[in-house]
């Protein structure tokens, strides 16, 4: 009562009682005079976020974001940033919904986090959301085919089995900065030049593999480390009329799992989808493949790598 028709556009009406989850009409229609609102049970939300301990992170930050629903179409509002605390805090009579944290480099977009966790807060229920940044940063030099990698990414993981892990920093003027789990001790690196597309590490096919193996100190503030990582770019040529004369052609190469212990290779077979098979930042030294044509027959050809290499292949 008492607000005009024209002042009541851009409001929204809440209602409020301590102990239950406010009800609110965001646009309510100027045109209607009552409404009525239900006040579900409270919603509570506890959060905590921070740090073991693994270094002074100025330069990074947490952010919360805020969600309606799920779903691509959900729509995500940006709370802002969230200051690292070792206590809970306790938020009561939230808006049920999807709430996450966030941590990355500051100035960086919510979609790139470093690290993430999300809860779903329903109606008189009580949710926690923790994220504790396990974490700790190395600096160091990449020395690629011999010479400093002057721009790129470098590639590293604790556990070669298991993709997720995969870690990247770019490298520029032979130098990067990544930042892996707290309490590894040794990494496994893989450092490719910048080139447009991005070269992103495919370990089955030989692709950037992060074979180079490097003990951490046992402090990054104890020294930078140096990745030395050789590899080259293979372009194996097929001629058109054999693909012509083949529509089966295939061609087997070396493929490879990590076993536990370390990366071992076994040859399998793809077909040729075109005249040529491109193979980025592969291993230098020799490398074996077959040309296979539905049984009919095959050749097998040893090459070895030593620099960039397009090799033409012929029956």
């Amino acid at each position: 009562e008492g607000v005009s028709r024209d002042e009541r556009r851009g409001l929204a009406l809440v209602a409020h009682v301590e102990g239950w989850t406010d009800a609110v009409v965001a646009e309510p229609d100027p045109d209607v005079e009552n409404f009525e609102l239900e006040l579900a049970p409270e919603a509570v939300l506890g959060v905590q976020v921070g740090y073991r301990d693994h270094g002074a992170w100025s330069d990074y930050e947490f952010r919360l974001q805020y969600a309606a629903r799920e779903g691509p179409r959900a729509k995500t509002l940006d709370l802002g940033p969230f200051e690292p605390t070792a206590n809970h805090r306790v938020y009561r009579g939230i808006t049920p919904g999807i709430y996450r944290a966030l941590w990355g480099k500051r100035g960086a977009t919510a979609e790139e986090p470093l690290r993430s966790a999300e809860v779903i807060v329903t109606a008189g229920t009580r949710a926690q959301l923790t994220l504790i940044i396990d974490e700790a940063r190395w600096q160091g030099v990449v020395v690629k085919n011999g010479q400093p990698l002057e721009r790129g990414t470098v590639f590293a993981t604790a556990d070669p089995g298991d993709p997720n892990s995969l870690r990247s920093a770019p490298v520029a003027a032979g130098r990067f900065e990544i930042v892996l789990p707290g309490g590894v001790r040794e990494a496994y690196f893989a450092a490719v030049p910048e080139r447009t597309p991005s070269i992103i590490p495919d370990v089955a096919r030989g692709v950037a593999v992060p074979r180079a193996r490097i003990e951490l100190p046992r402090r990054a503030a104890d020294g930078e480390i140096t990745v030395e990582y050789d590899a080259y770019d293979l372009e194996i040529s097929i001629p058109a009329e054999l693909l012509g004369e083949e529509p089966e052609l295939a061609i087997e190469f070396p493929h490879y799992s990590w076993d536990g212990r370390q990366f071992q290779s076994e040859p399998r077979r793809e077909r040729l989808q075109s005249a040529n098979l491109r193979l980025d930042q592969i291993a230098a030294g020799e490398f074996t493949f077959s040309i296979l044509a539905a049984g009919r027959w095959s050749r097998t050809r040893t090459i070895r790598i030593e620099e960039d290499t397009t090799y033409r292949f012929s029956r």
